[in-house]
């Protein structure tokens, strides 16, 4: 064999060894989705409420139905929601550390809030919306996106019996700087959906502590 024959195949073997490293190493690297998950939790860092209005549409699959609503989202985190639709929905949804609640326009209390897909996703709402989405992995699996605006599109589908009895799948779509939100779609098993269209987002902004009680 040549010297020049002898180098080619050292170098041959050299790659051929190599090829199996590289692809291990290729493994190690996050997937598109953990990278586009980790870019929310980190834009994240630091925030401690927010508040937005919002569209509802809420579309009944069988009638084709559309209902639009109008409202606003606050939140203070880790565990503080408040989901408000004004008039003529006159209803306001609480999610605190003692769990979910709402009181319409005629109650002078708050009640148990009912079951269905809006009750059962509230809480899980919160990490949605302004915290960190890896807890969430536990009972939904994840694909992100990240969009030309900066913004991440994320598509969550429920793994766990309970919430798929309630809830097909939830896309969210995050703001241009990643910690707020943009626009929400949940999708519900027999057909109906609800789209939210969220307003420009306040960051931090102060919340009175009274109104993220529920009435007692």
């Amino acid at each position: 064999m040549t010297h020049t024959a002898h180098m080619s195949r050292r170098l041959w073997l050299a790659l051929a060894a190599s090829a199996p490293i590289a692809g291990v190493a290729g493994v190690a690297h996050a997937a598109p989705t953990d990278d586009a998950l980790k870019s929310i939790k980190d834009a994240r860092v630091g925030l401690t409420s927010l508040s937005a209005k919002f569209t509802q549409i809420r579309r009944v699959g069988l009638l084709a139905d559309e209902v639009k609503s109008t409202g606003e989202l606050t939140l203070v985190m880790p565990d503080q929601l408040r989901w408000e639709l004004f008039a003529p929905d006159d209803i306001v949804y609480w999610v605190t550390s003692k769990g979910v609640a709402y009181k319409s326009k005629n109650s002078a209390k708050a009640a148990h809030a009912p079951a269905g897909a809006f009750g059962s996703l509230l809480p899980d709402l919160i990490g949605f919306l302004g915290g960190d989405l890896t807890p969430l992995k536990a009972r939904y699996a994840f694909t992100a996106t990240s969009e030309t605006d900066g913004s991440v599109t994320v598509v969550a589908t429920p793994t766990e019996e309970k919430i798929k009895q309630a809830l097909k799948k939830l896309t969210m779509r995050t703001n241009s700087e990643r910690w707020g939100i943009s626009k929400v779609v949940i999708e519900e098993p027999k057909g109906d959906s609800s789209t939210i269209t969220f307003e420009a987002n306040q960051k931090n902004p102060k919340v009175d502590a009274t109104k993220m009680k529920p009435p007692a």
